[in-house]
């Protein structure tokens, strides 16, 4: 592959679209040799029935078993690995995939690192969210994708979330799907995908609260509102991702009422357009 930095113990990788757990290094001999894919010849003992090994006198206690721990997803030393919470020296190294930092521009790294931060809780504010506003065009949806994927498979002690809602205007659920399959492949991340003329609504909503396979869901702003009494009702939904965020502005508005309806911990807002200085927007 030409990439000496991925070969670590424990290190995940992506090859070919899959999923690829480094177990460990074997001598090439030893691979050569094909030991590793068959099992080795062991001499079974034969039970004769002449004699019979007693009962110990006392219970036997189980040996502890150490876990082993935890490392990284990601070589936090590999040259240009992008560390969201390097500041946080008691906490686990939370790297971003390298598929995906290498796409990362410079101040698209600063705004995943940022977004990372504020849902985590690590930056200088009582709150777990934030609003990403940038211009168009300047890759607030891949920043948004890098986050999502990251705390969907790391965090200090495992997976952060297993839920994420995505929440767009209709003519944007189909783009997000594919900004989805561009960056993380077609088959790693199954998605629900809820646009104005999705036919089961309420079976694909079935589906995501009771976590049939698919972790992320993306629908309009208009069926979140038609849907939110139930939507509501889903309870481990880990990141609510609004995009056009600037479409909430007004708190007496439906849609951002229906918004407030989901008790979710972590909200990541996005908007190319600017807000106005007025605190009531915010």
């Amino acid at each position: 592959m030409g990439r000496s930095d991925c070969f670590i113990a424990d290190t995940e990788l992506v090859v070919a679209g899959k999923e690829v757990l480094l177990d460990k290094l074997v001598d090439e001999n030893e691979f050569k040799k094909g030991k590793l894919f068959t099992k080795e010849d062991e001499e079974e003992e034969k039970d004769t029935g002449d004699s019979v090994n007693p009962l110990p006198e006392f219970p036997v206690q189980p040996i502890g078993i150490k876990k082993k721990p935890r490392k990284p997803l990601y070589n936090p030393n590999a040259p240009n690995a992008l560390v969201l919470n390097k500041n946080v020296t008691e906490e686990i190294p939370v790297v971003v995939e390298p598929s995906i930092m290498r796409h990362l521009r410079p101040h698209q790294r600063d705004g995943v690192i940022f977004v990372y931060n504020c849902l985590m809780g690590n930056a200088n504010f009582d709150g777990h969210g934030c609003i990403l506003a940038d211009e168009m065009g300047l890759g607030k949806t891949l920043q948004a994708i890098a986050v999502l994927w990251t705390l969907l498979k790391q965090g200090p002690s495992g997976p952060t979330v297993n839920k994420i809602i995505v929440v767009t205007p209709s003519s944007l659920v189909q783009n997000w799907a594919k900004e989805l399959d561009k960056w993380l492949g077609t088959q790693r991340l199954r998605t629900i995908i809820i646009g104005e003329d999705s036919k089961k609504v309420k079976e694909f909503l079935h589906e995501f609260k009771e976590g049939l396979v698919k972790p992320l869901m993306i629908l309009s702003y208009d069926q979140f509102r038609i849907h939110s009494e139930y939507i509501s009702s889903i309870q481990d939904v880990g990141l609510l991702v609004c995009d056009e965020a600037h479409n909430l502005k007004n708190l007496s508005s439906k849609t951002t009422q229906a918004i407030y309806t989901l008790k979710v911990k972590r909200r990541l807002l996005l908007s190319g357009t600017p807000f106005q200085n007025n605190l009531d927007e915010y």
